[in-house]
């Protein structure tokens, strides 16, 4: 029996050359490819902290050359990084370019040498521009890897190789369209910024920098995150604050949905709009379907939350807002997990509303999170502090651990809702 060939290893069959072309920056060339009548495929301008990513996109490329189809220049060619139990997608895409023609004649088509070398660029930049979007994405890649292994030092050391790489450009507008790919662009690196953000932990202030300049990176996470651009929420006041919380308690109480069980049955589930207001393409303001045990109306449309919320929810929000004003940005990365016991991307949009107005994203976030801890007993003292400023490095104030003991509780019952179910 003849043994099958095996697959081509990049790593195994070919070597990536590195050269410093100026102060700082260097070009990469395989050198390998082509025995297997293939491009040899190189990066310039790399710079010193994208040398192990670069040296990543390469091999994964030189693989699908080889392995799958011939790259050619003019091309741009994707492949999408998985990792982690999520099995959350990363889309690397680049453009190629010809950097060295193939060489003419009948032999060099014949032994397969001379094919030339492609050189790959940004997928949306110019012809010397080194793929900068690819490397940060590669190094956010490698910081997941890092995590998966419980290493948090190291999984920072790659975000922050990711950001000197490619600091990324505030407002650059809307992402590429990437037609058929799966995945998510890291459209100007903001995802490097948000696992910042996360890996922030306890630090409200170092977490919601890195948040609010994931934000101002990609306007699909802001309208997703706050409902709004950070721009757009760059002057607004108390007044409009609390008018647009009062509308939004009002509406949200007197239209939550029917509490119907699914297909009639007893199932412990019921079907409520979430109390969070997002954004349609056309600007208007929309709530998606929430689907949850039974008890878990307590957090916003029953009980304490419902009470408080219609007496109290308006003039605390309007005062936690006003005091981050700069960057309210601050106040919905406190509120994210409440934003997630509300809000999955699966979920059906229900009817819009009609016209969005610009804090009706943060307010009805906030006014979420504050209704989740009426529902944990929480006074209104230790909701403000829960949002007040935090000196770094130093124990949280005693309202702060307080509001969070309670929060935790809670927490730990609404997962044994869930278990609950699914042990039925």
């Amino acid at each position: 029996m003849i043994p099958r060939p095996m697959a081509f290893d990049a790593n195994r069959d070919i070597k990536i050359e590195a050269s410093e072309t100026s102060t700082g920056l260097y070009q990469l060339r395989t050198r390998g490819l082509a025995d297997k009548r293939r491009p040899e495929l190189e990066i310039a301008g790399v710079p010193e902290a994208g040398l192990n990513a670069a040296g990543g996109v390469i091999n994964i490329l030189a693989e699908y050359a080889v392995n799958k189809a011939e790259i050619f220049a003019d091309q741009s060619v994707g492949n999408v990084l998985t990792v982690g139990s999520e099995g959350r997608k990363l889309l690397l895409v680049v453009r190629a370019i010809a950097s060295e023609k193939p060489k003419p004649g009948l032999w060099s088509k014949i032994v397969g040498g001379g094919k030339g070398v492609l050189r790959l660029v940004d997928v949306t930049g110019g012809d010397s521009d080194a793929p900068r979007t690819a490397l940060a994405t590669m190094l956010v890649h490698r910081a997941a890897v890092r995590l998966a292994k419980d290493d948090e030092a190291g999984a920072r050391e790659e975000l922050l190789a990711a950001v000197a790489v490619f600091p990324g450009d505030a407002g650059a507008g809307p992402p590429p369209d990437i037609g058929g790919a799966d995945g998510v662009l890291n459209w100007q690196n903001h995802l490097a910024y948000l696992e910042l953000a996360r890996l922030a932990a306890d630090d409200i202030d170092e977490a919601a920098e890195h948040f609010g300049a994931a934000l101002a990176r990609s306007d699909v996470l802001a309208r997703s995150e706050i409902g709004a651009s950070p721009a757009a929420l760059a002057s607004f006041d108390d007044g409009e604050v609390a008018r647009e919380a009062k509308r939004i308690i009002e509406h949200n109480l007197g239209e939550r949905m029917g509490l119907a069980e699914e297909d009639g049955e007893d199932t412990g589930l019921v079907t409520l709009a979430s109390p969070i207001w997002e954004l349609t393409d056309d600007d208007r303001s929309v709530r998606r379907a929430s689907l949850l045990p039974r008890e878990l109306v307590a957090l916003y449309y029953e009980g304490p939350a419902a009470e408080r919320l219609a007496r109290e929810g308006a003039s605390l929000v309007t005062t936690i807002l006003g005091r981050d004003r700069e960057a309210p940005w601050r106040s919905a990365w406190i509120a994210r997990e409440t934003r997630a016991v509300w809000v999955s991307s699966e979920a059906p949009l229900l009817e819009p509303m009609g016209p969005a107005h610009r804090t009706d994203g943060i307010v009805s976030i906030v006014l979420a999170d504050i209704a989740r801890c009426f529902r944990a007993g929480a006074t209104n003292e230790e909701i403000l502090a829960r949002y007040g400023a935090r000196a770094r490095g130093s124990e949280p104030r005693a309202e702060v651990q307080a509001v969070e003991k309670k929060l935790g509780a809670l927490a730990e019952w609404e997962a044994e809702r869930y278990l609950v179910l699914m042990g039925q």
